[in-house]
């Protein structure tokens, strides 16, 4: 990773969670910009103060230029009050136009998922992501981001 891309995820790591003192916000790296689908990213939660229903969960996407498609479907499993549950995400980072939806630093964009709507943060919790594509490996993706917000 670049040292324009590490700036830009401390920035808006710290730009996110300067107003909430219980935030959380991690980055998983994708080396050499290549996620294979096998790959699931694993997030354990386990470092925020008060375990309560009503926190927020996002999902981060960072890519470059050479990620071929409009958009990317993710599975994530996430804690909510009763179990685990499974949602897909649908991230559309293209418009129909091929121009990108994220903001971003040159070439690298970033956008993020409104908030998912039935997580419960529980301690030792663990959130897990991994494309659904229709492709063996995603090129471009640079970085799977999540963030927890009261």
């Amino acid at each position: 990773m670049n040292k324009l891309s590490l700036c830009s995820a401390l920035i808006i790591s710290c730009a996110a969670c300067t107003s909430h003192s219980s935030c959380y916000s991690e980055f998983a790296d994708i080396e050499s910009g290549e996620w294979p689908y096998g790959r699931t990213l694993t997030f354990a939660i386990d470092t925020l103060s008060q375990p309560t229903a009503d926190k927020k969960l996002y999902v981060s996407l960072r890519h470059d230029n050479s990620y071929e498609f409009s958009n990317a479907w993710l599975e994530i499993k996430y804690p909510t009050a009763d179990s685990t549950a499974t949602d897909t995400l649908n991230i559309q980072l293209a418009d129909i136009y091929g121009r990108w939806a994220g903001k971003g630093v040159g070439v690298s964009y970033q956008l993020q998922t409104p908030p998912l709507e039935r997580f419960e943060y529980r301690p030792g919790a663990e959130i897990k992501i991994r494309h659904i594509m229709r492709a063996d490996t995603l090129r471009g993706i640079q970085q799977i981001g999540i963030t927890i917000q009261p």
